[in-house]
């Protein structure tokens, strides 16, 4: 049985992590296919989990929490959704959509960005 829960910052940080080298999966009660998998690392990870038109299933990766919020998440799942209703999709296409989104793009501005900047990383 699938466990549903309302997917919000706090809910999805008060999970405990597996047992090591277990995986827990939590699925959002808002966006269709949108999981929390969580390491037993304690790693949270959003993805989306679908089948394909051809009954084959699909996963991708989207984005870690704190690298992404659940607004952004959810933003991202619809995104690919959208796709996959489409009948056009494929993985790879999939992904493509994820990386070429307006959010993605903006975090690798960003971090380009700072990366460029003098004295970031340095010890």
């Amino acid at each position: 049985m699938r466990k549903r829960i309302n997917f919000t910052k706090a809910t999805l940080l008060s999970l405990k992590p597996p047992a090591p080298g277990k995986r827990l999966v939590v699925w959002d009660t808002k966006v269709q296919g949108l999981q929390c998998r969580i390491s037993g690392k304690g790693v949270k990870t959003f993805s989306l989990y679908r089948r394909l038109k051809n009954g084959r299933p699909v996963r991708v990766t989207l984005g870690k929490l704190g690298d992404m919020t659940v607004e952004q998440a959810r933003a991202q799942a619809t995104l690919v959704n959208a796709a996959i209703a489409k009948g056009k999709t494929r993985r790879k296409r999939a992904v493509h959509i994820v990386k070429r989104s307006p959010l993605v793009k903006s975090t690798t501005t960003t971090w380009k960005t700072m990366r460029s900047q003098k004295g970031f990383m340095e010890k």
